[in-house]
């Protein structure tokens, strides 16, 4: 029953991602002759976006708290054990957003200067994904290295 439903969640989730693209590249321009062109369904792009950040972030909660629950039960001692990664990740954030500078910096055809939070969490958000990315295709190197090792 559960594959059922999560395959109809994706299902969903993909045709609409189907239709929000189909309309940002197709639904035409806010102002064709401006400078710098504005799709008139950006906004629904981005908060399609935000929601599946969302999305991701409320099941990754859901699964720690599941995981800790079921070992909680099982073995205490582990389960304490188990939850030190995920408080490792977050320290592991928090140290990102505080070596991320937050400059102010002008943007194009933006007159509205974005705060220093928002762009802080953005510089920290970008340092993320750039360490997370390395680190990934460093472990698929070396897990394709391991495997012909072994």
């Amino acid at each position: 029953m559960a594959n059922k439903i999560s395959k109809i969640v994706f299902l969903v989730l993909v045709a609409l991602t189907a239709v929000v693209i189909g309309l940002f590249y197709l639904g035409g321009d806010v102002d064709p002759t401006a400078e710098y062109v504005e799709p008139v369904y950006t906004g629904a792009l981005v908060n399609l976006m935000f929601g599946f950040v969302a999305l991701a972030a409320l099941a990754v909660l859901v699964m720690v708290g599941v995981n800790f629950v079921l070992k909680l039960m099982a073995d205490p001692k582990k389960a304490l054990l188990s939850t030190l990664g995920f408080v490792g990740f977050l320290v592991f954030v928090g140290i990102i957003y505080a070596i991320a500078p937050g400059e102010q910096i002008n943007i194009l055809g933006i007159d509205e200067v974005p705060s220093h939070t928002m762009v802080k969490i953005v510089d920290a958000e970008l340092y993320l994904m750039y360490i997370m990315t390395g680190a990934a295709l460093l472990l698929m190197i070396c897990g394709s290295f391991a495997k012909k090792l072994k």
